[in-house]
């Protein structure tokens, strides 16, 4: 996760794959962030394959003078309500994606329990953060992020929040030079320092490369 270039396209309008048998409900709203930057949110809730609901967020980060989309968060709300084990949680997060069965397993390693951490309340996983070039270095990411957290809290009960910090300009090499490895690991080490200037972030087991932190 990262506000760093490139800027990519979604999947779809969505920004999800949704197979045709899975309906969609849905709502949008507006959070403002400042006087020249608003975010639209949408969130989704979908079936995922073990028939347990989740909720899909895509949020258009927007510049109100030009109205153009300046970049986005793509993340999902994880409904605990039945899953008060983590061999039931990395269940579910595995029949959503590849992610999640990532973020999921790494709690089955630590040996804390995802739900008691929750406090019986809902999880935020943060998959996906870009900001164009041209508006980096300004905090609208993490201003974007933080608005979306306290709105979801409330409307959602959402109580712990994860994340993968990852450059995503090294998202699509599938292979990398020693020197680009070392680039990688700095940069990834920058982005994690970044974040935890604004989120109580901690690693979820030992060598884990996911970070969780709880509201309130």
């Amino acid at each position: 996760m990262t506000e760093e270039t490139p800027f990519h396209q979604y999947r779809n309008s969505f920004g999800f794959y949704h197979p045709p048998h899975k309906p969609l409900r849905g709502k949008s709203f507006v959070l403002s962030i400042s006087d020249n930057f608003d975010v639209k949110v949408k969130i989704l809730r979908e079936q995922s394959g073990d028939d347990h609901d989740l909720l899909n967020l895509k949020a258009d980060l927007i510049d109100i003078k030009t109205k153009k989309r300046i970049g986005y968060l793509l993340g999902s709300i994880l409904l605990m309500e039945d899953l008060e084990d983590n061999d039931s949680f990395w269940d579910h997060c595995d029949s959503v994606s590849t992610t999640l069965e990532h973020f999921a397993a790494e709690f089955l390693k630590s040996g804390h329990s995802v739900y008691n951490l929750a406090k019986g309340g809902n999880v935020f996983y943060a998959d996906k953060l870009e900001i164009k070039p041209q508006y980096c270095g300004k905090g609208l990411g993490i201003a974007a992020l933080k608005r979306i957290i306290n709105f979801i809290a409330k409307e959602h009960n959402v109580i712990l929040c994860a994340m993968r910090p990852f450059p995503l300009q090294y998202a699509k090499k599938e292979q990398l030079s020693e020197e680009e490895m070392e680039e990688l690991k700095n940069a990834t080490n920058k982005l994690q320092a970044y974040y935890r200037k604004h989120f109580s972030l901690k690693p979820i087991c030992k060598n884990s490369k996911h970070f969780f932190w709880c509201i309130g």
